[in-house]
């Protein structure tokens, strides 16, 4: 099992019959990257070429270059996605992209929720809403109690008004 396939071929064939199964904005976030990262860097080589040491230095150099760690893990998955269906084709043993370390995903912005009092007084500063205050409501009730975000539980209660 040698097979000489270069990845751009192997990205081709990939791009038309494994890509259309994915939702469009998914589609185009991957071509995205398949053309701006991946085939600038694989393209040319054959896919048995494609080594975890390759696509380690490959991460580390996106990581020195500034890449966010979400972005890397983005670029990884597709080519990790593109190896993993090379497997199932038999034109590689094994994927390559699997276990090359990642540099650790960070949040950038920490996520909060409004605590039941933030909640209240929100509500008191709010013009009478109608049957909207029900939804309101329902976030003061149970949307900040059990920290569900408020657009949450008001989609929640007026779904069931």
């Amino acid at each position: 099992m040698r097979s000489r396939v270069a990845f751009r071929t192997f990205a081709s064939d990939w791009q038309a019959h494994v890509m259309p199964m994915y939702k469009h904005s998914t589609q185009k976030n991957h071509r995205h990257i398949l053309d701006k990262h991946l085939l600038p860097r694989f393209g040319d080589r054959p896919l048995v070429e494609v080594t975890r040491q390759e696509i380690q230095a490959y991460v580390a150099q996106l990581n020195q270059a500034g890449y966010a760690p979400k972005t890397i893990d983005h670029m990884h998955d597709v080519l990790s996605a593109l190896l993993r269906t090379a497997v199932k084709w038999g034109h590689l043993p094994e994927n390559p992209a699997r276990g090359v370390d990642l540099p650790a995903l960070r949040t950038v912005r920490p996520k909060w929720v409004l605590t039941v009092q933030q909640a209240s007084r929100l509500l008191d500063a709010l013009p009478p809403l109608g049957r909207t205050m029900r939804g309101w409501q329902c976030c003061l009730d149970c949307g900040a109690v059990n920290s569900l975000p408020c657009g949450g539980a008001m989609s929640i209660s007026i779904r069931g008004a």
